[in-house]
């Protein structure tokens, strides 16, 4: 079943010519001039002065003359365009899809206006409203379409602006179609008739409303040939393309490609390639950072991928022990422009504790360091089973081993700490916080000249463990404060500096050592010239 909405303006209904009417207009107006406001003299005009066509009436008084029972059903009236849309309507009607409603919007602003503005003025926008042609339209819709119900809906405004007014109409539209409750497989929509700003709001909302069940009917009066049907997810798509590039500024990936999936075809390379580089960049935003490297490798080889030198020069360094550390620091920052504090912080201090131990690890395992599967290993392997799938990292934990205390090791290793030492002779000494940050500072005594890493250990930790213990949100400044810093450009730069020292690297900024970049721009230039090649296939 279909719905087709119909906008109704003043060309819709027309006067045959002259020479082709059964009773001329003088008679008709003569007769029902006293149901009009005013005593203004209306007359028929043809649109081009050629009197051999159908000539043009204001559509409120067309409506009160031939909107009268006794000639509602006149053959003086033409619809040049309503007849193209039914002609062209059954053309292509399918069994199983036949309009079982029309719905027809039509415009009363006598509202809006005393009489004294419009009793005067010929050209007064009271004079263009359509709802006195309802009656005219029933008789038509009635001939035509005798199985489909009829609706009739009126943008009716109560103060100014009026129907010109694009963000009122707006409001109207919205406000009127919102009303319309349709499981109908296809809405077709005819959004010609009435102001500009009645036809862009008609298209938009039935967009909004309707999405890809919309089917655009157009046409013109003047040549049939031209009636098509211009289906809504050509239109729908370049809504859709516009919503996710603002999502892609807020780095929601996810969302970018709940948007698009529908408008990317499934057999396209390059319809491919974009989901391939959204893949990657979930797989980042995520934090998974090893999947993210898997993915990147594979994008090098894909054809349209433009950054592939770029890439080449900088993803030696996933190699590194130390790159999870400044993806983990990046996605802080990114999770900060999102307005999420919690997981900034977050992000934030798991980037140096996590840096930390791989650190650790890189120095001191196997010798020193034991791996052991951690307590959410069966967890872990249940969640595999269920999901069938075994890209699910497990999670190991690592304990230092008493040997790290060798003479030529480290035999100062918590020399001021004997309930840590204890636990370490015993081999029970798990490495995370006091003992972590210990080791970092017993290997390299050099802490104690750098400005940046004490802040980790002093005062950034005792306010991960504060704000992670209580249900409360974060303020901006207070997760600069966690890193004793007071601007987003300060907080960066700690962060950054703190994994330089840990990696001995020379970074400037999180964005210079992360590959994400990378990928974000890829993104930006896909979507532009998927849009650009779409719009060269629909022009």
């Amino acid at each position: 079943m279909a719905i087709w909405i119909v906008t109704i303006g003043g060309s819709d209904v027309q006067l045959k010519p002259k020479s082709q009417r059964q009773r001329s207009w003088e008679d008709m107006f003569r007769q029902y001039r006293s149901q009009l406001e005013g005593r203004l003299q209306f007359k028929p005009y043809p649109p081009d002065g050629d009197e051999r066509r159908p000539a043009l009436v204001k559509p409120r008084v067309m409506g009160t003359v031939y909107g009268n029972a006794d000639v509602v059903n006149s053959q003086d009236l033409v619809f040049p365009l309503l007849d193209n849309f039914h002609h062209h309507l059954s053309d292509q009607a399918d069994n199983d899809d036949p309009i079982n409603r029309v719905v027809i919007l039509l415009t009363d602003q006598s509202g809006l206006y005393g009489t004294a503005d419009y009793v005067r003025n010929l050209a007064h926008p009271y004079w263009q409203d359509t709802c006195t042609l309802q009656p005219i339209l029933e008789s038509y819709f009635s001939q035509y379409l005798p199985n489909a119900q009829q609706e009739y809906l009126t943008l009716k405004p109560e103060s100014p602006p009026g129907l010109d007014d694009w963000d009122t109409v707006l409001e109207q539209v919205q406000q009127v179609l919102f009303q319309i409750e349709s499981d109908e497989k296809t809405v077709y929509v005819s959004h010609q008739a009435g102001t500009p700003a009645i036809s862009s709001a008609i298209q938009f909302t039935s967009l909004t409303k309707f999405g890809d069940r919309t089917q655009f009917l157009v046409s013109s009066e003047l040549d049939i040939n031209l009636t098509r049907i211009i289906t809504g997810s050509r239109y729908l798509s370049g809504i859709r393309f516009e919503e996710a590039k603002a999502l892609l500024k807020r780095y929601d990936y996810a969302g970018v490609l709940d948007l698009l999936q529908p408008h990317l075809h499934a057999d396209d390379a390059f319809s491919s390639y974009i989901r391939s580089l959204l893949t990657t960049a979930i797989s980042w935003n995520l934090g998974e950072f090893q999947t993210f490297h898997d993915e990147l490798l594979q994008l090098q080889l894909n054809p349209y991928f433009d950054f592939g030198q770029v890439l080449e020069e900088k993803i030696k360094v996933c190699e590194a022990w130390w790159w999870f550390g400044y993806e983990a620091a990046y996605l802080a920052v990114i999770r900060l422009e999102q307005r999420n504090t919690v997981e900034a912080l977050f992000h934030s201090f798991r980037a140096m504790e996590g840096s930390m131990i791989k650190w650790a690890r890189d120095k001191f395992h196997p010798d020193h360091l034991d791996e052991v599967e951690s307590n959410f290993a069966e967890d872990y392997a249940a969640a595999e089973d269920e999901n069938n799938s075994s890209e699910i990292t497990k999670v190991y934990s690592w304990t230092v081993k008493p040997s790290i205390l060798h003479q030529d090791v480290l035999p100062d290793y918590l020399k001021s700490n004997y309930q840590l030492k204890k636990r370490l002779q015993d081999e029970k000494l798990g490495l995370y916080s006091a003992s972590l940050y210990e080791l970092l500072k017993t290997a390299r005594p050099d802490w104690e000249h750098d400005r940046d890493i004490y802040v980790v250990w002093d005062i950034a930790a005792n306010v991960r463990n504060l704000a992670f213990h209580q249900l409360l949100g974060l303020y901006q400044e207070q997760v600069f404060a966690a890193w004793d810093t007071a601007s987003q450009r300060d907080w960066e730069n700690r962060l950054c500096n703190c994994l330089n020292f840990l990696s001995e690297q020379r970074f400037s900024n999180l964005r210079e050592a992360s590959l994400m970049p990378i990928v974000h721009a890829a993104i930006e230039q896909a979507i532009d010239d998927y849009q650009i090649a779409a719009s060269r296939r629909n022009s």
